[in-house]
């Protein structure tokens, strides 16, 4: 089996960052600055894979894969006001002036990455043995990844260092990984409709490059951020009762995340960038229920939901000196959520299909970020959604309608990256994001 993939993705991202530069400012509505970040990436994907057939006791799966990707990167920082940007440009002399203008305005700092490189290359396989009821799986990957490019710095703030040399900064960063993450699985046919699994797996995540744009005395930003690895132990029982039509579900979990990556502001509240915490311990329970209900067919409930908690198992301290202890909740990191779904779904005249569901969820609450600078507000929504298709045509037609926030619920789900060197007790001036409003979406597709 082969399989192959070509990606190619462009982002752009802009915030008015006022609220860094003057909070005041901010409060009154009047934009100062703004911060922007584009990034242009082009990737393949290649994986070679042998599978087993499903005959006899032993089933395996092994192969190879690799992934390449290169990335543009362009960060800026700059003064947006023209009514302020114009008047500095022209009582600076000329060659100040043209090292901080920018097709933006006034650059207070610029960094690009001309290209940052990801990739990966992975041998892979796994084993597994049927003995009557008893299944028992091993497997593990063994890989190598590497992220690096040339980092070059310029603008307004590296001006002030470089300012006789008319130059900017420019460093070649380069993350190395490799490691081999193992994984066992048993699982348990105890009854015909009971089901006993547990595994154990290593995870990994890739370490990379912080592209910071603007040089500020005072932030400790690291140019790069480590690989870390997760470690998941999970155990659970799924069961099917009253002929089928009730399953249940339910999962403890346990993982311990090393050199765990996190977002972080810089001090002065102008970056975000990636840094590690050290470890961090999860543990929690997670459960589903489905019942078909049995007097009207089609129609449904199913729930599902979990219990988490998420801790700093070490010490962290970040670039404004703030000591974040031991024991800390992670950010978004909520203890409860879940859903619940009553859905109905019918065949009538043969050809017509048609699917309705009534969506409830619910999050409580959590923080923006480890210091616990702002809270995030606990939610609960309701979503609607209906659909009529004719699936035996040649192009499947079908038209849906969802209404999302029925109740049109107007609550904090994230607040933006600023670093603060005592406890914040208010948002005002600093950008957050709110659940969508109410929305009504009206959709026609065909399937060619």
């Amino acid at each position: 089996m082969s399989l192959t993939g070509f990606q190619h993705k462009v982002n752009q991202f802009n915030l008015d960052v006022t609220y860094s530069l003057e909070e005041s400012v901010a409060q009154d509505g009047v934009s100062l600055g703004r911060a922007s970040r584009d990034v242009d990436a082009n990737g393949v994907v290649q994986e070679l894979r042998l599978v087993s057939n499903d005959q006899g006791p032993w089933t395996w799966q092994g192969g190879a894969f690799y992934s390449a990707y290169s990335a543009y990167i362009t960060s800026d920082i700059y003064l947006s006001n023209t009514s302020v940007a114009i008047p500095i440009l022209g009582m600076l002399p000329s060659n100040i002036g043209s090292i901080l203008a920018s097709q933006n305005g006034i650059s207070l700092g610029n960094a690009t990455f001309d290209p940052a490189k990801a990739g990966e290359e992975a041998l892979f396989g796994e084993l597994t043995r049927a003995l009557g009821p008893l299944s028992v799986t091993l497997g593990g990957r063994l890989y190598r990844t590497e992220v690096d490019g040339l980092s070059t710095v310029a603008g307004g703030s590296t001006s002030v260092t470089h300012l006789l040399s008319d130059t900017s900064d420019s460093e070649y960063l380069d993350v190395k990984g490799h490691g081999f993450s193992p994984k066992a699985a048993i699982t348990l046919r105890a009854a015909k409709d009971v089901l006993l699994y547990a595994s154990a797996s290593r995870g990994f995540q890739y370490g990379g490059v912080n592209v910071v744009a603007i040089e500020v005395p005072g932030d400790v930003v690291p140019a790069t951020y480590r690989s870390s690895t997760l470690w998941s132990y999970e155990t659970g029982v799924r069961a099917d009762w009253f002929r089928n039509t009730l399953r249940t579900d339910i999962t403890g979990f346990y993982q311990q995340w090393d050199n765990a990556q996190i977002s972080q502001a810089s001090n002065s509240g102008l970056d975000v960038y990636v840094d590690n915490v050290g470890q961090v311990i999860s543990r929690g329970l997670e459960w589903s229920l489905r019942y078909k209900l049995p007097f009207l067919t089609g129609l449904s409930i199913e729930t599902s939901g979990n219990y988490l908690e998420s801790k700093t198992a070490t010490e962290f301290t970040n670039s404004a000196g703030v000591v974040t202890p031991s024991g800390t909740d992670m950010p978004s990191a909520p203890h409860i959520q879940g859903s619940g779904t009553l859905a109905y779904a019918h065949q009538f005249g043969g050809k017509w299909s048609t699917q309705g569901a009534l969506i409830y969820t619910h999050v409580n609450t959590s923080w923006n970020d480890i210091e616990h600078d702002h809270g995030l507000d606990a939610r609960d929504l309701f979503n609607l959604n209906f659909s009529l298709a004719r699936p035996d045509l040649i192009v499947s037609p079908a038209i849906s309608v969802v209404l999302n926030n029925i109740t049109d619920q107007k609550r904090i789900t994230s607040v933006a990256e600023v670093a603060e060197t005592a406890e914040v007790t208010a948002t005002e001036g600093i950008p957050v994001t709110y659940t969508k409003p109410r929305t009504l979406i009206l959709r026609f597709t065909l399937n060619f």
